[in-house]
């Protein structure tokens, strides 16, 4: 799922129309219609990061990192994958579909993800 928060994420996903409820993430197309296994997987919460991107502004114009959509968990990585809504590759010769196994529950205080916290930082021309 989306973990990421950057200064006016929450505006840039109104602007292109993202609704953050309706996310997609799990509902991967295996194009390969192997019925023994997965050609994904779904990481375990303890594996999982948050990216947190500071922008260098001025100070006047520094504005705190967000994110519109919903906290990552166990349970959210457990979720069954929505329906988009569109084909699900009946036009292909009714591909079959094989969902990964479901991640472990993370140890006993690991329940939130690790945070990486990335700083962009403006560099002279020509450094």
């Amino acid at each position: 799922p989306w973990s990421a928060s950057y200064p006016m994420c929450s505006s840039h996903f109104a602007q292109a129309g993202f609704d953050p409820r309706r996310n997609l993430w799990n509902a991967v197309f295996d194009f390969t219609g192997d019925v023994t296994r997965s050609h994904w997987q779904i990481l375990p919460l303890n594996e999982c990061q948050e990216l947190v991107i500071e922008l260098d502004e001025a100070p006047e114009h520094i504005l705190p990192p967000d994110n519109p959509c919903p906290t990552t968990t166990h349970e959210t990585l457990c979720a069954p994958p929505m329906s988009s809504g569109e084909s699900c590759g009946q036009s292909l010769g009714n591909i079959p579909q094989t969902r990964p196994a479901l991640p472990s529950p993370p140890p006993q205080g690991c329940e939130t993800l690790r945070v990486c916290h990335v700083r962009d930082e403006a560099t002279s021309p020509g450094a």
